[in-house]
């Protein structure tokens, strides 16, 4: 009867241990598969994607902090042109104007009589025109710009003098001094009092923005510094230019016989800073074509980002499909969780415990096995199982140690892999290196249990 029991006990664990021997390969290609097939692309991709992702931010940080920088470089350059321009045109047109009334005073003396021109009759030309009623009654009376200052009476008669002797067209050398006082230098003077109250100020304050937003826009774009250093040096030579910026009269008397000579010589005064604009507005270009290119390179990372994120939902899906096949074989295997996002953190883990589980497995079978040929008494059926029980465990002691610690090398090998091929991904309650060290330690548990079993079968 023990005989009997003992040789059912044996073959109880016997199917148990060859049962383990056919589902250990399957298990180890199905963690094959989901480690390499699955866990490993994931983990690649999910890297790629949070660096791809950390790119777009940096690159919206860097594009969001030379916004402010464009936009007030863009503003400053028109602004101080403006300025330029509409100064230069007033003084072109109170030269024009004062030259014109010149000429009309000119004439008016032309036809006095010498003593009339430098009496009472002659100064009154140069007075201002009667003022109307409501004119009076305004509180405020506009200063006439282009007012010309009180000649002499002595240069009056000399210009009527003059005129009557030779004609109109001759002019009295003494009126040089008059133009040079009376009319070129009032309307200069009137120039750059407009410069300083317009393109001055104006330079200095956008100079003043600019720097601040260059040095924020430094810190967050670093790959743009030197395309900033390139502008703030343009700036600053800017700014001295505008600070340097005065309007004089050449010193002969030629250039302001004609038109043509007035502009072209505003022109050349302000030609300095119009030069100083266009360096500033080559390195806002400069800036603008990196700012661009900032842009282009966060549009080429959002596609990178959307193709990345189909490939993790293609292996999302693939996982699902396994998990379906897997259900089909056993129902239990249904609410296992096969989201890549929770299962690979995991992976040293579960590779660890799922061969841990099959060796704890196939050692209990070995276990069992041995204490059911303990009980089998009949000689031939105890050389038998015996036989049988020392195949089965590795044939002996020293084969039992090699293949032990040969395959437990191997296991924890494969759960370092792992462990590397996760390494970047964040677990909720454990670090990695640790997830590690406890999947090697379960291995090792394991696999000394397995060694101690075949130990104890091959010793029986």
């Amino acid at each position: 009867m023990a005989d009997n029991l003992g040789v059912q006990f044996f073959t109880d664990a016997k199917a148990q241990y060859e049962s383990a021997g056919k589902w250990r390969w399957v298990l180890v290609a199905l963690l094959a598969y989901l480690h390499l097939g699955l866990v490993v692309p994931f983990a690649a991709g999910t890297h790629d994607k949070a660096a791809v992702d950390r790119q777009v931010a940096d690159n919206r940080v860097a594009e969001e902090a030379l916004k402010p920088v464009l936009n007030a470089a863009d503003t400053l350059a028109k602004r101080v042109n403006e300025a330029t321009d509409h100064v230069a045109s007033d003084l072109k047109a109170e030269l024009i104007e004062r030259f014109q009334r010149l000429s009309r005073m000119m004439d008016a003396l032309a036809a006095l009589d010498p003593s009339k021109a430098g009496g009472p009759e002659g100064a009154a030309l140069f007075e201002p025109p009667p003022q109307q009623p409501q004119q009076q009654q305004q509180q405020v009376v506009r200063e006439d710009p282009s007012a010309l200052t009180p000649m002499s009476a002595e240069l009056r008669r000399r210009i009527a003098e003059t005129a009557r002797r030779v004609g109109p067209v001759e002019l009295p050398p003494e009126l040089q001094a008059y133009i040079d006082s009376g009319l070129i230098e009032p309307a200069f003077m009137h120039a750059n009092q407009a410069w300083a109250r317009s393109g001055l100020p104006i330079a200095r304050d956008g100079a003043a923005t600019i720097t601040e937003d260059i040095a924020k826009a430094r810190a967050a774009a670093p790959a743009a510094a030197a395309e900033l250093d390139r502008l703030a040096k343009s700036m600053d030579a800017l700014g001295n230019e505008a600070q340097r910026l005065t309007f004089a009269p050449p010193a002969n008397s030629a250039w302001w016989r004609t038109v043509r000579g007035k502009e072209g010589t505003i022109l050349s005064m302000t030609s300095d800073v119009a030069a100083r604009v266009g360096d500033f507005n080559t390195s806002q270009k400069a800036l603008l074509r990196l700012s661009i290119q900032i842009s282009d390179i966060v549009n080429k990372n959002q596609q990178a980002a959307t193709a990345l994120n189909s490939t993790l939902a293609e292996l999302d899906k693939r996982a699902a499909d396994l998990q379906s096949q897997l259900g089909e074989i056993g129902g239990p295997l249904k609410v296992v969780s096969f989201k890549l996002a929770e299962i690979a953190p995991l992976m040293p883990l579960i590779i660890a415990a799922a061969l841990a589980a099959i060796a704890a497995w196939t050692g209990d079978g070995l276990r069992r096995m041995a204490l059911a040929a303990e009980l089998v008494s009949v000689e031939s059926d105890r050389t038998t199982i015996r036989s049988w029980l020392h195949a089965a465990a590795g044939g002996s002691r020293a084969r039992v140690a090699t293949v032990e610690f040969a395959v437990a090398i191997v296991t924890v090998a494969w759960v370092v892999i792992a462990a590397r091929n996760v390494a970047h991904l964040s677990l909720p309650f454990l670090t990695q290196p640790i997830l590690a060290v406890i999947a090697i330690a379960v291995v090792v548990a394991a696999r000394a249990y397995r060694w101690r079993s075949a130990d104890q079968a091959v010793s029986a």
